[in-house]
């Protein structure tokens, strides 16, 4: 009975810092998103007016951890804006934040899960422990 008691404390423990893991964890990675403009270079316009950007699609969050990927202009709006090419040929420049928070909301409800697994097996240890012997229970031995 101790050892499963332990057992389910560990795992109550263990889900608790889990959750507050990704609680700081996500707080690193928001920190660190924004919203950017993805953008298309038409090569054939740069003659003759400059670098001309194409949209591709609206702003989205995203998290840019090469500096390289971003261009050095903004859009009207002031988002900053990053090369489609370069995110196609350097995958890892820049993320989507959805890619981030979605793991993270999947492993919270997995402590929440664990945590709620542990409370219940503990409740169900105590009335297992007051049906085999309820002096036991009284004197905590």
């Amino acid at each position: 009975m101790r050892l499963m008691q332990t057992v389910l404390w560990l795992m109550l423990f263990g889900a608790l810092l889990g959750l507050v893991v990704t609680f700081v964890v996500e707080a690193g990675y928001s920190a660190r998103a924004e919203k950017i403009q993805i953008v298309r270079i038409d090569h054939r316009a740069k003659s003759l007016f400059g670098p001309v950007t194409i949209d591709e699609g609206d702003p989205v969050k995203m998290i840019v951890g090469d500096p390289k990927a971003l261009l050095k202009n903004k859009t009207a709006l002031g988002y900053p804006m990053v090369d489609s090419e370069y995110l196609q040929a350097h995958p890892g420049a820049a993320i989507h934040a959805e890619t981030v928070q979605s793991p993270i909301q999947f492993a919270r409800i997995g402590c929440l899960l664990s945590a709620l697994i542990s409370i219940i097996g503990m409740a169900m240890l105590k009335r297992l422990r007051v049906a085999i012997d309820p002096a036991d229970v009284s004197t905590g031995a």
